[in-house]
């Protein structure tokens, strides 16, 4: 029987794999459709920003959630580490 942490945690990993499949389905409907259109050229790069960012955030939300799952919580440099890279 799971405990209720784990099933938190497990709650957490499904929500942040649903919310990467957003950025991403996002980012295929702006990138591609969007801003294919726009006239403006420096709206291009803040986007790419924020969807580096989005990107960044969601895998780094996916790791945690999954090693606390497994039970071997990440140190907070390996947060940091994941976000940058």
């Amino acid at each position: 029987m799971e405990t209720i942490s784990e099933s938190r945690w497990r709650r957490q990993r499904r929500n942040a794999l649903v919310y990467l499949y957003a950025v991403f389905l996002l980012t295929g409907v702006c990138v591609c459709g969007l801003l294919w259109f726009s006239s403006d050229a420096n709206v291009f790069p803040r986007v790419e920003l924020l969807y580096a960012i989005a990107v960044s955030l969601g895998f780094m939300w996916y790791c945690t959630a999954d090693a606390r799952l497994l039970g071997k919580p990440l140190l907070p440099l390996a947060r940091v580490g994941i976000f940058v890279l």
